[in-house]
Order: C-alpha cells, then structure tokens, then sequence
C-alpha cells in the first residue's frame, strides 16, 4: 500500500482499539506499561503489515 493517509489510519487504529477496551471506553486508569506495551505492538503489528524491516 502507497497511500500515507490510510497507512496513518490504520496504525492509529493498532494503538486505539486495544485502548479503548483496556480503558473500559475511558472509565478505567491504564497503567504506562500497558500503554508501552499497546504501542510496542502496534509498531511492530505495522511494519510487519507493511513489510518494513
């Protein structure tokens, strides 16, 4: 895929999906590891997506 813009969608929706159920739909604290670790997955979830080593 060459389109930045849905490339940029889809990573933002990696990292708010899984937050939006860790947080309860923002009614529960998620700790900064868990934040680190929805990311971390996110990004490497991404590159492997779009074959970037």
């Amino acid at each position: 895929m060459s389109d930045p813009a849905t490339a940029a969608e889809q990573f933002l929706v990696l990292i708010t999906g899984p937050m939006e159920g860790r947080t309860r739909l923002g009614t529960r604290k998620v700790s900064t590891a868990e934040m680190r670790t929805v990311a971390a997955t996110a990004v490497d979830t991404f590159l492997r997506a779009y074959e970037i080593p």
